[in-house]
């Protein structure tokens, strides 16, 4: 069952990253709660990660991945636009994803023993977090890094 949560983190970052166009995030930020985009943008998530849990009776984790992945946005909304506050809401979604996983398809058989052999596995958190970090939240790390400079070339 590892393997959904993985698949949970890549529904994220598709959704969160290649669904979402700077037109779409500017409709958010302007118009913040009243965006419509914002709702359609949590209902993505929602439905993504319903579509990929094996058991589509627990209607509670879309309706929960909606309504924290809409509360969080909308905290990010009315923040200044800085790396710590993308930082942090891309972490609380990722713990929101964590915790329905252990809460709803932690096999019944594993004991505190394996979880807390996984928690300790140098090799699985190594390759965890480098995928992580690598795929897209770098990107936007990269940009707000690189934003002076591309604010000259671009006057």
């Amino acid at each position: 069952m590892l393997v959904l949560l993985f698949q949970w983190f890549a529904a994220h970052f598709f959704a969160d990253f290649l669904l979402q166009s700077k037109k779409l995030i500017e409709n958010k930020k302007v118009y913040k709660q009243g965006s419509w985009f914002l709702y359609v943008h949590a209902f993505i998530h929602a439905a993504l990660i319903y579509l990929l849990s094996p058991d589509k009776s627990i209607w509670l984790i879309p309706v929960i991945v909606f309504v924290s992945h809409y509360s969080l946005d909308l905290w990010k909304l009315y923040r200044k636009d800085t790396i710590s506050a993308f930082i942090i809401d891309q972490v609380l979604h990722i713990i929101t994803l964590i915790v329905l996983w252990l809460v709803f398809y932690q096999a019944p058989d594993w004991g505190m023993i394996h979880l807390q052999q996984l928690m300790n596995d140098y090799n699985f958190w190594l390759i965890a977090t480098g995928y992580l970090v690598t795929i897209f939240p770098l990107a936007f790390i990269v940009g707000y890094a690189t934003q002076r400079w591309r604010k000259d070339i671009e006057e």
